[in-house]
């Protein structure tokens, strides 16, 4: 009797089966399409249909290479898992997804060959007890995979070009469009399924473009590498309205699935700059995106485990506004990246962090609901990324394990890197009163509230400043207007 090999729907790419090492004649593959995969949280239905597609073709070309391979449906991953036999399965990073293959008493768990950094080396990477930075990590990687770098020194003299990569947008500024693919005609009858299974879920299936072959996926980096990546770092923390995609690359989706490895992004891109056709700056902000934070935050979900899902260090408990979900609200910059979200699962980093997780912090919602539309909302979540991205990052809700600052703002910083003001109802000069920005009353507010735990915080300390010289009357009218807010 030979093996089975079960695959999740992220778990897509060739390294999979090379790693199994399976034997053609007699091992078959399996994957599952069961409800709890896609109901465990109340995902976006572009990412179901993402998944659901990427599966499917890829048992079709699977099957022209002469592999057993097929899609099984099941009620629950355990269910479908119950009567294999000679299970050999690679282990998710996922908790929960971990917890159901355990049910099934596997013969074998093989480590995850779609991360360049191993699961068992985080505890070392990562030492409890001590407080974590990406930059040393980073550069550790750079030199262990010898990636930009001359020697034992960094290409350029310096490991990151972080300061060259957040130029606010011109009037003048224009990106390459980039690549999109058509639905064919398989994806088109799973995009009816998944309108009819899931019709409460969120999100629209109107304008689905995202890759669901490795074909497709190469196709999109190689784009991205020729036509988008020498604008990608100069703006790439910039948003402006009817402009989703800027220069980003949009391959998220297809990393998490599994349609490309981290290795051949990498390399992909220094080649670019190798041969002259990238500059170094935008280069190395994509590379430190993928070879630093992508492996940094599975490094931390791990070695933190479940209980970091609980993370609530202001004990914040309001409800998360029902405009996440609808996008309606006066606020444009709230406005707009909510419906791109709703059109496309999808919003770049600055977007998230800096208007959505921003916003989420400062109006005090209970982190656990924002963590539960991070992960229900984008093309590319999956639990493992959104954990520490939102309430690491985003919300400052571990207390600072994973970032020394609260990563907060008023409406300054977004009328400066965004056109998102110049069509609001809310004045960004204004801090109090009723048309003024909610961004501006709700910062101070935040700090006001929370001065306590951050007098120790270096990094803090001039804004907390400006806070305490504020005349007390302006110190009470920017309270009074927060706290209407927040009724």
């Amino acid at each position: 009797m030979g093996n089975t090999l079960f695959l999740w729907s992220h778990q897509l790419h060739p390294l999979y089966l090379q790693e199994a090492k399976l034997n053609k004649k007699k091992d078959e593959i399996i994957l599952i399409d069961s409800d709890d995969q896609w109901t465990y949280y109340h995902f976006h239905k572009q990412r179901i249909l993402l998944h659901l597609s990427a599966m499917h073709h890829v048992v079709r070309s699977y099957q022209k290479l002469g592999w057993k391979i097929k899609v099984i449906s099941a009620k629950t991953i355990a269910e479908g898992l119950s009567s294999m036999k000679n299970l050999i399965v690679f282990r998710p990073t996922n908790h929960y997804e971990q917890r159901w293959i355990e049910q099934s008493k596997p013969k074998q768990i093989l480590d995850d060959p779609l991360f360049l950094i191993s699961s068992d080396a985080w505890a070392d990477l990562l030492p409890k007890g001590q407080s974590w930075k990406l930059d040393p990590l980073y550069r550790r990687f750079r030199k262990q995979f010898s990636i930009l770098m001359d020697g034992d020194q960094p290409v350029g003299g310096k490991f990151s070009f972080d300061t060259e990569n957040r130029k606010p947008p011109t009037n003048d500024v224009s990106f390459t469009p980039s690549q999109w693919f058509v639905m064919d005609e398989l994806t088109t009858q799973l995009k009816a399924q998944v309108e009819k299974r899931f019709v409460d879920h969120p999100g629209a299936l109107t304008d689905f473009s995202y890759p669901v072959t490795r074909e497709d996926a190469l196709a999109l980096l190689k784009h991205f590498l020729i036509h988008r990546l020498p604008t990608f770092g100069d703006y790439q923390d910039a948003m402006l309205t009817n402009q989703p995609w800027m220069s980003h690359s949009l391959i998220a989706s297809s990393l998490n699935l599994g349609l490309l490895s981290p290795k051949e992004v990498i390399e992909g891109a220094e080649t670019m700059y190798q041969e002259g056709k990238a500059p170094l700056a935008a280069t190395e902000g994509f590379i430190r995106q993928i070879l630093g934070w992508r492996e940094y935050v599975r490094g931390i979900y791990l070695v933190l485990g479940e209980d970091y899902l609980t993370s609530n260090h202001f004990n914040h408990d309001r409800p998360l506004p029902e405009f996440y979900y609808t996008g309606k609200t006066d606020m444009n910059c709230l406005k707009t990246t909510v419906e791109e979200t709703i059109a496309h699962g999808y919003n770049h980093h600055i977007q998230r962090l800096m208007v959505l997780s921003n916003y989420a912090n400062l109006a005090e919602v209970n982190p656990q609901s924002v963590n539960r539309w991070f992960n229900e909302m984008y093309i590319d979540s999956s639990e493992w990324v959104v954990a520490a991205n939102v309430l690491g990052m985003g919300l400052h809700a571990d207390g600072g394990k994973m970032a020394t600052k609260p990563y907060i703002a008023s409406g300054a910083y977004i009328n400066k890197m965004s056109d998102y003001c110049d069509d609001c109802a809310f004045q960004v000069t204004l801090k109090t009163g009723k048309k003024a920005c909610p961004f501006n009353s709700l910062y101070w507010h935040y700090l006001a509230t929370k001065k306590d735990s951050f007098q120790a915080n270096p990094r803090m300390t001039m804004m907390l400043s400006v806070w305490k010289k504020m005349d007390p009357k302006d110190q009470s009218d920017i309270l009074r207007r927060a706290k209407e807010l927040l009724t």
